[in-house]
């Protein structure tokens, strides 16, 4: 399965369900699309930046979690894993940077769907980019590389009738 690191605590936000769009300064990961990916909360916080970037945008059931849990949030872990809906460049809309818990103008954005926060957390080392974890996802079993994963997402969102 391929991952990506987000800097503490984004990756959080994103296992919680509060942040459904990872933005970026570039599109190299629009090869993610159609994917389930790990994301995985790297060592690096950038917690303060989190709280004012969440407030400014009026993401406040976000601001609110950060400030009660943000600072204990587990760093260099697996936090859930994601479909990769859509991605492409974003105009700054109220609702993305709602979704995004940032300002999202001329952004690149994963748009995230079907986020499933881990039971717990599993300890993995990221890096920069996208890289590959060889990790066992709980919903899904052991990630393979000949297309069964596809088709377990696909499965999975028919029982939830999102097909």
């Amino acid at each position: 399965m391929r991952a990506i690191t987000l800097w503490a605590p984004w990756g959080s936000l994103v296992g919680v369900g509060f942040k459904s769009i990872e933005t970026r300064t570039h599109d190299y990961f629009r090869g993610l699309v159609g994917e389930r990916i790990a994301v995985h909360q790297g060592q690096r916080s950038a917690f303060a930046d989190a709280m004012r970037l969440t407030q400014f945008v009026g993401a406040s059931r976000a601001a609110g979690w950060l400030a009660e849990h943000g600072p204990k949030a587990p760093r260099g872990y697996i936090i859930a894993t994601a479909f990769v809906a859509s991605a492409g460049w974003m105009d700054g809309s109220i609702e993305d940077n709602v979704k995004a818990c940032c300002p999202t103008d001329d952004l690149f954005g994963l748009r995230f769907d079907d986020i499933c926060a881990l039971p717990e957390p599993i300890r993995a080392r990221g890096a920069q980019g996208i890289w590959n974890w060889d990790g066992v996802d709980p919903w899904i079993g052991k990630v393979d590389q000949d297309g069964q994963q596809k088709e377990a997402d696909r499965l999975r969102l028919a029982e939830r009738g999102r097909a």
